[in-house]
C-alpha cells in the first residue's frame, strides 16, 4: 500500500502565471481533476481573465485522482490515488503519496509553489522557528544554575518545561492574530506582476514579535525561578 505524505508550506505569493501552471499540471497528469478558487470551479487557465489584477482570493482547492502504476488492490484494479492541494491565507498544504513522489508531478507542483522564495526569506523563516525553541533551552540553562531543595519545586520545574514551548506558541499565535499579522499565502488570481512579493514585511514583523515575546518569556522565566 502507498503511504500518504503531506507538506505544508507558508509565505507563499502565487499570481495569474503560477495558478494557471497548476491548473495545467493538474489536468495533465490526473484524473476527474477539481480546482477551485473562492468556491469558483476553473476548468481552464482562460477563466483567470474574469479576476481584477487587485482581487486577491482568500482560498484555493486542487484536487485530483493519480492512476499509475501504484500496484493492484484484490479486484486487479489500478489503484487510484487522490491528490490534493488546500490553499488558504495562512498555509498551503499538498497532500501525495510516496509512490506519486517517484514521478515529476509532485516535484513539479513544489516547483511552482517555492517559484518565489528567496534565501532570505527561507533564512527569517528558519529563525523565527528556532526562536519557538528559546523557553525550553532558557529553562534547562536555568535549571543548571538553580538547586532542587523539594519536591514540590521540582514538579514546578517539570512543569515549566513541559509548558514552555506551548505556552510561547499560543501566546506568539494570539498577539500574530490581534497585530492582523497571520496571512502568510497570497493568491492574485488575476494579476500579472512577477516581480512583487507580499509577505517580506510579514515574516519581518513575526520574527519581531517573536524576538520580544522571547525576551519577556525569558525574563518571566528567571523572577519565576528566584520565587521558587
Amino acid at each position: 500500500m502507498s503511504k500518504k505524505q503531506i507538506s505544508s508550506f507558508v509565505d507563499l505569493t502565487l499570481f495569474k502565471q503560477d495558478i494557471a501552471e497548476l491548473v495545467q499540471i493538474f489536468q495533465n497528469y490526473l484524473q476527474d481533476v477539481e480546482f477551485v478558487i473562492d468556491e469558483r470551479r476553473i476548468v481552464e487557465s482562460t477563466q483567470l481573465e474574469q479576476y481584477e489584477a487587485a482581487y486577491q482570493a482568500q482560498s484555493l482547492l486542487a484536487r485530483g485522482y493519480w492512476s499509475g502504476t501504484t500496484g493492484k488492490d484484490a479486484d486487479g484494479q489500478s489503484e487510484r490515488l487522490l491528490i490534493e492541494l488546500r490553499m488558504n491565507k495562512v498555509m498551503a498544504v499538498l497532500t501525495g503519496w510516496d509512490s506519486v513522489g517517484k514521478s515529476e508531478f509532485l516535484e513539479r507542483i513544489r516547483k511552482v509553489l517555492l517559484r518565489r522564495n528567496t534565501s532570505m526569506q527561507q533564512t527569517l523563516q528558519v529563525v523565527t522557528v528556532g526562536l519557538f525553541l528559546g523557553p525550553l533551552l532558557s529553562v534547562i540553562l536555568l535549571l543548571e544554575r538553580h538547586s532542587i531543595s523539594s519536591i514540590l519545586q521540582l514538579l514546578s520545574e517539570i512543569g515549566a518545561i513541559i509548558l514552555a514551548i506551548p505556552v510561547f506558541v499560543l501566546l506568539f499565535a494570539f498577539i500574530v492574530k490581534r497585530l492582523k499579522l497571520e496571512k502568510r499565502i497570497f493568491l492574485f488570481p488575476g494579476k500579472t506582476t512577477t516581480t512583487q512579493v507580499y509577505h517580506r514585511s510579514g515574516m519581518v514583523a513575526r520574527l519581531v514579535v517573536a524576538l520580544v515575546l522571547l525576551i519577556v518569556f525569558d525574563g518571566f522565566l528567571v523572577i519565576l525561578f528566584r520565587l521558587l
